[in-house]
């Protein structure tokens, strides 16, 4: 029957079968109006990859409507969307649904006018039997990304893929082909669900380990619920289990090629901050008020922390003063002149810059990291503990952003100085699993960020069918979008060019914005008309949503 539809199906424009698809998913008859509570749940959590083998977009839209929400990306199987799959293995990049059976638009949210991109994906979707061995044993590049992402990442399971013989032959295919996987797999099943599959054969000949959550697939909701790191909570709870919570880094200061130079040891430390010792000091992220023609510090939930677990030592919070040394007034200390304190508050924001003094930037990260560390010195400390700097709620891009940018400020500040000096310990405590998680995955370089005097970024060039050709460049710190775009010669008059993220709000064109590590650089063909299409190629479906919703659930 499945292999009937699908000879049917072929026949149908792409319109005719998007319509078809949509009205055989959407649930007509379920009582509840709105997204599946599995769903909600799920994207709750920090997943920096959702694999699915759904058809539907109710991932998309339940991201969507979270309060707070960051992008989504939507990518099927063609060879370009899974080199982008696994290019996501070691740079930070959007969160991605990763749609191995296709995908079809319109089902939990009604679709303007669908692009090239989400034709391309409804051409993806998987029915017959014939189609499954087609990808199966065709589609070269997707079965070797898959094979990648399963050996190089931990996946959580959810639902009853693992019951489908197409999913369990992609993972035979790679224990045949490579031998088990290093990693660690697990699969969610409610004690209904074990009678259906072979708990023995998943977990010795496939190597992934079933873990019960509850009797009945309604449980399944507070399972995900539990596991994931909620954006409303981002402090992650410390596991019971063994867990890599340091990194530690000797950089020399001032010019790499010279010898016998001072060294500096940087430590990357999952934990909060503590009181500090003799000879060291520790540094607060806080905001930035104005009042009156004067810049206050505004405490955030890092400075209440700190000073709640340590009242008896700091029990006036409310006495600071200007550090004098700092001319951008984003630099304060705690107590008095005459009786400082070694903590120190830095409001990493635009300050003097903008109208809005508690405007976030990551520029204003890196500056206002070198500026403190220059002061911390002058004051003759050893040590100093910092939490990640303006890495609250709020963030218009990945907060894991946020630690890039206070290492390029750690680096700069080891550039410009030079000599024996003071300063010889510089700790950065993270208390954000969505920070920590890239940090040991090997996605934020700690390293590189530190020692090299280049920037890696990565362009992206598209043409009108949404097909991406893809380029990898090392530049200099100082250099320009438009130094980058330079060597393909592409100017403002025949391209639409969009960077992210962006170090500070754009003031002139994205051509004079300076780059920043890891930053995504996407240029498109200028459209003619609004109505070409109502997404770019690489944009959510969600997005692409009209403001009235289809709140209808899928069956799958």
């Amino acid at each position: 029957m499945a292999d009937r539809a699908a000879a049917w199906l072929r026949l149908k424009s792409a319109a005719e079968r998007r319509e078809i698809l949509i009205a055989a998913l959407r649930d007509t008859s379920s009582s509840t109006q709105g997204l599946p509570e599995q769903a909600s749940s799920l994207v709750k959590g920090s997943w920096p990859l959702i694999i699915t083998t759904n058809y539907d977009d109710i991932l998309p839209v339940a991201n969507e409507r979270e309060p707070g929400a960051l992008p989504l990306r939507v990518l099927g199987r063609s060879a370009q969307d899974c080199a982008q799959v696994i290019r996501g293995l070691d740079v930070i990049q959007d969160l991605t649904v990763w749609y191995i059976q296709g995908h079809v638009a319109g089902v939990a949210a009604s679709v303007r006018q669908p692009c090239p991109r989400l034709e391309a994906l409804l051409d993806e979707v998987v029915i017959g039997h014939q189609q499954y061995q087609g990808v199966i044993n065709s589609a070269t590049a997707f079965r070797r990304a898959f094979s990648e992402v399963f050996r190089r990442r931990s996946l959580l399971f959810v639902g009853s893929g693992l019951a489908e013989s197409y999913f369990v032959n992609l993972i035979a295919e790679t224990l045949f082909a490579l031998g088990p996987s290093p990693s660690v797999h697990y699969a969610l099943f409610s004690r209904a669900d074990l009678e259906k599959v072979d708990p023995e054969f998943l977990a010795v000949r496939l190597g992934i380990t079933p873990v019960v959550y509850g009797d009945t697939h309604r449980e399944l909701p507070g399972a995900l619920s539990r596991i994931a790191v909620s954006r409303d909570n981002p402090v992650a709870a410390q596991s019971s289990g063994a867990m890599l919570s340091r990194l530690s880094f000797e950089v020399p200061r001032g010019d790499h090629a010279g010898e016998c130079q001072d060294r500096v040891e940087v430590t990357i430390r999952f934990a909060g901050l503590s009181a500090p010792r003799p000879h060291a000091c520790v540094a607060l992220s806080v905001g930035l008020d104005r009042i009156d023609d004067r810049i206050e510090p505004g405490y955030g939930q890092m400075a209440w922390r700190f000073f709640i677990e340590n009242r008896k030592l700091y029990d006036d919070p409310e006495a600071w003063f200007s550090v004098p040394q700092a001319q951008s007034g984003r630099l304060f200390r705690l107590g008095t002149e005459d009786s400082p304190h070694p903590v120190f508050l830095v409001g990493a924001r635009e300050g003097r810059h903008s109208e809005n003094s508690d405007e976030r930037s990551l520029a204003a990260i890196t500056e206002a990291t070198r500026e403190a560390l220059a002061a911390i010195e002058e004051a003759g400390f050893e040590k100093v503990s910092m939490g990640v700097f303006s890495a609250g709620e709020g963030q218009e891009h990945d907060v894991a952003y946020c630690l890039i940018a206070q290492l390029s400020g750690v680096r700069t500040f080891l550039d410009s100085s030079s000599g024996s000096r003071m300063l010889h310990h510089i700790e950065i405590c993270v208390f954000d699993g969505r920070i920590w998680a890239p940090v040991i995955e090997g996605r934020i370089n700690v390293g590189d960020l530190l020692t090299s005097r280049l920037a890696r970024v990565l362009v992206r060039v598209a043409d009108r069918q949404g097909r991406w050709d893809e380029y990898a460049l090392s530049v200099a710190h100082g250099s320009t979008v438009g130094d980058v775009l330079q060597s393909y010669k592409i100017t403002g008059e025949d391209a639409d060019v969009s960077a992210r993220p962006l170090t500070r709000g754009l003031t002139s064109t994205i051509y004079d914005a300076p780059v920043f590590p890891g930053m995504i650089i996407e240029v498109q063909p200028l459209i003619s008309s609004p109505t070409d299409c109502s997404l770019p190629p690489n944009a959510p479906a969600a997005q692409a949503a009209s403001r009235e919703k289809n709140d209808i659930p899928a069956r799958n």
